[in-house]
């Protein structure tokens, strides 16, 4: 994902592609050289607040400066955690982020189309999101990591055949740790029994200020 610190205003401009058309072609010595078209979109993302404060005496910021700095520690991995949350389930509406899963596309049986996997698997599943991803994003979105809850990226890592032999499809790395050249993140915003593929290369996020 692109970060982009430091904004200026408490929205976001950005520019969209939001359909395009005409090709490259294939073109003879003279011939007519093709068009392309692109038309863009503005779009304004407005700046959302993720906040939390503690209250503490005079004596314990004179008295005990180590106790000082773990809190401040906890406030900061709880803003952390919440940002991650916002980032991928935010709602959009009101004070919230909008979350990639917020806009992402449900891969369901229709959008697999004719394709059909014997004995299929979540592995399977993943890796036909992925595929799906490729084909429709046109080869210029190519997934690069794979969100699971801990709860299905235990089920995967334990995984075994009819004689007891750990599963290890030829498509996952042997450490477990990347499929099809996407890396799997262990994330507990994602619901035990979804998961979130894609190309996070597209993913751009303002900030503004610290914690």
């Amino acid at each position: 994902a692109d970060v982009t610190p430091n904004m200026t205003s408490d929205a976001l401009s950005y520019v969209e592609c939001v359909t395009e058309s005409g090709a490259p072609l294939a073109t003879a010595e003279l011939g007519t050289i093709p068009e392309k078209d692109f038309l863009f979109q503005e779009f304004k993302a407005p700046l959302k607040k993720l906040t939390v404060m503690n209250k503490h005496s005079v004596e314990i910021l004179s008295d005990a400066p180590q106790l000082v700095s773990a809190i401040k520690g906890w406030l900061s991995e709880d803003v952390n955690i919440l940002t991650d949350q916002e980032l991928i389930n935010g709602i959009g509406t009101g004070d919230h982020l909008k979350g990639v899963i917020t806009s992402a596309v449900v891969l369901d049986a229709t959008a697999v189309g004719t394709k059909r996997v014997a004995k299929a698997n979540l592995y399977d599943v993943i890796r036909v999101a992925m595929t799906k991803i490729a084909v429709d994003g046109k080869g210029k979105f190519m997934a690069n990591y794979v969100l699971l809850n801990p709860t299905d990226a235990d089920a995967l890592d334990l995984t075994k055949d009819t004689n007891g032999q750990y599963v290890l499809p030829p498509f996952r790395s042997v450490d477990g740790n990347m499929i099809k050249g996407a890396k799997v993140i262990e994330n507990t915003g994602i619901p035990a029994g979804k998961f979130l593929v894609g190309d996070f290369r597209k993913l751009h996020i303002g900030t503004k200020g610290g914690v």
